[in-house]
């Protein structure tokens, strides 16, 4: 329809069906232009989604129903989509009569509509599954559906498709119904599971349509875990026939599904393994468990068999399924394979086959089965069970050689000219990454660092006579690679010559980049190890540092970060040649390095400059830091001085190179007296104090330069500490970032000014501190609150918000009374405004919600610790919200009813999804705040419910929640009131509210509302 209809229709109170027909031709109408009917579907598409919300859908959606083989299929689908979404979300819309008419009208329909198309056949069936879900009068539901279609031949294939999704659509996602009626339709299920699995099998015999028994595989595959009796499966062929199927692997259609019912089998069979305490007092079940175990591990000795006289090969089509079934034994047979039996190691070979696979489904099945084997394993040997881990010794051996053939790079991903694509070199790069080297580090714990040491040293000999033989240098790489992949296993102590002699030959390797890369990358992770062979030092040292300046790229990259690693590791001899880092580091200045690596460097220079002695440390300290300051006060002075735009904007990013230098001297020189009267720290930060202070005062509307220059201040504050204090230097530092906060509102300033409250609000100063700070806060509350006061500001300005709170949120640990001091600078009430504001006109930003909810919560906890705290938030949250505070409720609330309405909708999903845990650490802290989480609970809480917006309140479901949180809500005020007058004190998550189970209500009318909003 055109935007008229489509407006008249959204305005009418009582969809036609009519109406519904055109809407649902118009989002699947084909699109004449390109783009040209997409804000016509999108409009049908919103229309609809808000039909199948109204109370009338469930009238219009049976009349779309009827005549509907003379109905297009969309119409139809559509209507059946309504009535399941309907039966799913607004089932207490039925009354019991209406409930039972509409099980007869859909069963009718259909039986009547079973050879039609299978995508809506399967929804009828999904809706009636929900309806029997919902319909506790609809007892046994499986075993009347039974009776009544599976005696005739006609009907019994729908019936197996209705079958399959009854037990499917209790586990659907978002599906809710009460804990008592899923017990109760779980024990229904479980009854009629025997009767459900013989029609399978007996309509399975009689079927010779592959399309058909896939169905009815579907369907045992839904009610194996319902069978509480394992003679059900014992006494069938069952398990012959399923394994049939996977042992000729004639049909790719049956395969899958076949695959998926042999490893629910090989699950229900570990009962064996997993129940063995329980199955000891129901020794007749046991035998029939025992019995299943039997056959099963019979049809996979076979496939043992057949996987050997394969030549270990199977159909690519096939061979994720294979390796899947014989990881299923691998993880639930585990204690079998542990006995080492020859059945038991012929499994493992198996697995070690798909190892060699270079299908990546494959591989990646096969290398999991191998990390939880390596951890059993390892669970053995601290038991002392030292026989059982040399079972599997050559076995982990050999899969170390099958991993590194696989770190090998593809032939395809290499340019002529031996360089790699970077972007053909990806998704093998992130794979090798991820898969490949953490499974080298399981053979590792498998068979020892030693032996893998050994695997991965003679494959570095063998891939240098093929360098030397073809000049394929990719197996030298890959045989590094595995070198640096199990360098955390092993042991600082531990004496190899032959890794030794690896690392040693590492400077006279091809110049290859990715060669160069690996071997930079394989020296930086034995930085510990060569540490204790100080032999390798020099060599290693100088070719890392002529690696970062001979290349570039990800080699370059590397090899500094391979730099920071030894001048950790070694910083105390490498401090002895201070003078080759900082010339390297000066060297590197004039490089175009990336923001990361100069950072790096920086602190790989950081760590050596820390070792140094005291009596040299402030001279190496000057000639790392003056340059950098000078530079610095240079291209200040060039700004001040009044330069063109696109000079000026070169200089200003010059300029915030050097700022981030400066910041990261104070981050990475950590002497021992850093933050003591002798420290080389604070006199460097006084002396850049009066450039910081002029940056911050003059080019303040440069978001880069005041986050650089804030960030310093921080860093010397964390490094200095108290010595920070001498001379009125922190004092100069608030006050300067107080007021440029105010020109700039900068995110950064707040930051800075949080980390200072936090530093020196745990001091023996804190005290001494507390009017300055107060006066600080006194000053941003002012500024950010009349910025922020309206919600397109705050929408604009999320990270404000978001900084701002944290500031709130360290003043109140730091001086938790403070907010509550009548006529102070700052007050309890302001700030609690301002959040209630802020949480109704945030929108969706998650993140400044959720400083807003740490800061609430924290503020309430505070109070729920002190009694006299608490009396004093009563009075703050029952005043008025002042003028001007936009909270979406009503005029004259009271501040405590516009928090409270925040949380509840918060809940509904007007904020955004994923919070609810911070959500109810918030309210929980709230219900703790006696009396004012008494009155929160029985008076305020109901209001904000009636607020709630109107498609949730007509929503009987949605209501049905919202009771049972205003009464949880209730009850946990109650017993926080109660513990409250015994003498209790607060948690940390509340004062005695049992969170969890508040979690619980909030997940339920969440979850009620979500799909409404």
């Amino acid at each position: 329809p055109d935007s008229v209809v489509m407006a008249a229709a959204a305005a009418a109170a009582v969809p036609t069906a009519e109406e519904v027909v055109a809407a649902v031709a118009a989002l699947y109408a084909p699109v004449a232009v390109e783009g040209g009917g997409d804000e016509a579907r999108r409009r049908a598409n919103e229309w609809l989604g808000e039909f199948q919300r109204k109370r009338a859908a469930w009238d219009v959606a049976a009349q779309l129903l009827a005549g509907a083989a003379s109905k297009p299929e969309q119409v139809v689908y559509f209507g059946v989509l309504t009535l399941y979404t309907k039966i799913r979300h607004d089932y207490r819309d039925l009354t019991p009569h209406t409930m039972l008419a509409l099980r007869d009208s859909l069963l009718n329909f259909l039986i009547a509509y079973r050879t039609g198309p299978r995508y809506i056949v399967e929804r009828i069936c999904m809706a009636i599954a929900a309806l029997a879900i919902h319909m506790e009068s609809w007892q046994n539901a499986a075993l009347q559906l039974l009776s009544c279609y599976g005696q005739k031949l006609e009907t019994t294939l729908v019936l197996v498709q209705l079958l399959t999704v009854m037990p499917e659509e209790l586990h659907t996602s978002k599906f809710h119904v009460n804990h008592e009626r899923q017990q109760q339709y779980d024990k229904e299920l479980t009854a009629a599971a025997h009767e459900v699995l013989s029609l399978c099998f007996a309509f399975f015999a009689q079927a010779s349509d592959a399309n058909v028994q896939k169905l009815v595989f579907q369907c045992l595959l839904s009610w194996l875990k319902y069978v509480s009796d394992p003679s059900v499966l014992t006494c069938t062929p069952l398990v012959n026939v399923t394994f049939d199927v996977i042992a000729t692997g004639t049909s790719t259609q049956l395969f899958e599904v076949a695959a998926d019912v042999a490893c629910e089998l090989i699950h229900i069979s570990a009962h064996v393994f997993t129940h063995q305490a329980s199955l000891a007092y129901e020794p007749e079940k046991l035998k029939h468990y025992e019995l299943l175990l039997s056959q099963v591990m019979a049809r996979m000795t076979g496939l043992v068999t057949q996987h050997t006289t394969q030549q270990k090969r199977w159909p690519d089509a096939v061979t994720a399924s294979i390796c899947r079934i014989f990881c299923y034994v691998g993880d639930d047979y585990m204690p079998f394979l542990l006995q080492g039996s020859a059945v038991a190691l012929g499994i493992v070979g198996v697995l070690l086959d798909f190892t060699a696979y270079t299908d990546w489904e494959t591989l990646t099945l096969a290398l999991d089965f191998w990390h939880i084997l390596g951890k059993e394993v390892t669970e053995q040997r601290d038991q002392g069970a030292e026989g059982t881990c040399q079972l599997f010794s050559n076995h982990f051996r050999a899969l170390a050689q099958s991993v590194l053939q696989q770190m090998v790079m593809p032939i395809s991903a290499v340019a002529v000219n031996s360089t790699p694509l970077q972007e053909r070199l990806d998704d093998y790069g992130n794979f090798r990454k991820s898969q490949l080297a953490a499974s080298l580090r399981d053979a590792a714990v498998g068979c020892g660092a030693t032996a893998t040491i050994e695997v991965v040293v003679a494959c570095f000999a063998q891939a240098a006579a093929e360098y030397n033989k073809s000049g394929d240098w990719r197996f030298l790489e890959a045989s590094l690679y595995g070198l640096r992949s199990v360098a955390r296993c092993v042991p600082e102590d531990m004496e190899s010559q032959q890794l030794q002699q690896v690392l040693e030959s590492l400077p006279k390797l091809p110049a290859v980049l990715q060669l160069q890369t690996t071997a930079v990358e394989v020296v930086g992770r034995y930085d510990s190890w060569i540490h204790r062979h100080p032999p390798l030092l020099q060599s290693l040292f100088e070719y890392v540092m002529r690696t970062i300046t001979t290349t570039g790229g990800r080699t370059r990259s590397s090899a500094i970060l391979s730099f920071c690693d030894l001048c950790q590791a070694c910083s105390d001899e490498v401090a002895a040649g201070f003078t080759a880092v900082y010339q390297l580091y000066r060297e590197c200045e004039k490089l175009d390095l990336s923001l990361d690596d100069h950072e790096t460097l920086l602190s790989a220079v950081g760590y050596v400059t820390s070792s140094l002695p005291e009596s040299h440390m402030a001279a190496a300290l000057s000639q790392l830091f003056l340059p950098v300051a000078e530079d610095a006060r240079v291209i200040t002075a060039q700004l001040v001085s009044g330069l063109p735009p696109s000079d000026a904007e070169t200089l200003l990013r010059r300029l915030d190179w050097r700022l981030h230098s400066l910041g990261c001297v104070f981050r990475f020189v950590r002497p021992s007296t850093a933050a003591s009267e002798q420290s080389p720290i604070a006199p460097l930060f006084e002396q850049v104090w009066p450039l910081l202070d002029e940056l911050l005062a003059r080019f303040f509307t440069s978001d880069a330069v005041v986050s650089e220059a804030s960030r310093c201040c921080r860093l010397a504050a964390s490094t200095c500490r108290a010595r920070l204090l001498r001379g009125g230097t922190l004092h100069a530092v608030l006050q300067r970032t107080v007021e440029a906060y105010r020109a700039c509102r900068s995110p950064a300033l707040l930051l800075t000014m949080s980390e200072l409250l936090q530093i020196y609000g745990e001091s023996p100063a804190a005290s001494e501190l507390q009017p300055l700070f107060t006066k600080v806060l006194a000053s941003v509350v002012t500024s950010t609150v009349a910025s922020l006061s309206t919600p397109a500001a705050l929408v604009a300005e999320p990270e404000v918000a978001r900084e701002f709170l944290e500031l709130c949120t360290a003043f109140l640990h730091a001086y938790p009374g403070a907010l509550f001091v009548e006529g102070g600078d700052v007050t309890a009430q302001v700030l609690l405004a301002w959040t209630a504001s802020s949480l109704a006109t945030c929108g969706q930003d998650r993140s400044a919600i959720l400083a807003l909810l740490t800061f609430v919560g924290h503020m309430f906890l505070a109070c729920a610790a002190k009694q006299t705290l608490a009396q004093r938030l009563t009075t703050v949250l029952a005043t008025p919200l002042p003028p001007g505070i936009v909270t979406g409720g009503a005029s004259g609330d009271t501040l405590g009813l516009a928090l409270v309405r925040g949380f509840i909708f918060g809940a509904a999903g007007v904020q955004p999804y994923g919070l609810l845990t911070e959500l109810c650490d918030a309210l929980a802290a709230l219900l703790g705040c006696w009396p004012f989480g008494t009155e929160a609970a029985a008076c305020l809480a109901p209001r904000a419910v009636a607020q709630l917006p109107q498609q949730i309140n007509a929503s009987e479901s949605c209501r049905q929640r919202a009771e049972e949180l205003l009464e949880g809500l209730r009850e946990a005020a109650e017993r926080a009131a109660k513990a409250r007058a015994s003498g209790a004190t607060a948690g940390p998550r509340g004062c005695c509210v049992d969170t969890m189970r508040l979690l619980r209500i909030l997940e339920n009318f969440s979850y009620a509302c979500r799909d409404l909003m």
